[in-house]
């Protein structure tokens, strides 16, 4: 079995750890799976999901594991996702025709991913695509921009108040 490195960062006040390869991953997940559950509270993620009550930022314990048992019972079933193959398989395709359409022209890949993956996610559950979807991107780009700046008090939480003095954190 060939393994790859553990490495252990100091980022600021924070330690971290980061694992080089998927089998030193699984390896660590079967034992230690609860230390690693939970991922770290980001500012960005306690403002958008209301102190991160949802199933992605969620802390480990009795609310996410329902989170996550509800999701993986309900959401992510084997019968529930292949009865939506065709609704995927029709947006792929129409994000296909569309990239083949513009043969040559510039485009915004990124746009057109992010509208495919909304086209998808509201067809499924609502039964039918948003005339505002177009509207729907750019505040979705902007949340995950968000969620992926810097903020002092996530590498130093001994300064967290810096966060409310920006006007960033209240």
């Amino acid at each position: 079995m060939k393994y790859g490195a553990v490495i252990h960062l100091q980022l600021g006040q924070i330690s971290t750890v980061v694992i080089s390869s998927a089998e030193m991953t699984e390896e660590i997940m079967k034992t230690h799976y609860i230390v690693f559950a939970s991922r770290p509270l980001l500012v960005a993620a306690k403002i958008i999901t209301y102190e991160c009550t949802d199933i992605i930022f969620s802390p480990y314990g009795q609310y996410w594991r329902n989170l996550q048992k509800n999701c993986t019972s309900e959401l992510l079933s084997a019968s529930w996702v292949a009865s939506f193959r065709l609704i995927r398989e029709e947006e792929v395709l129409n994000l296909v025709e569309t990239i083949i359409s513009n043969d040559g022209l510039a485009m915004n890949l990124s746009q057109k991913k992010f509208s495919m993956t909304y086209g998808i996610t509201t067809r499924v559950a609502f039964g039918k695509k948003c005339k505002y979807q177009d509207s729907f991107i750019p505040v979705v780009a902007e949340k995950a921009k968000l969620v992926s700046s810097f903020f002092v008090s996530e590498f130093f939480p001994s300064l967290q108040f810096l966060d409310v003095v920006s006007g960033i954190y209240l």
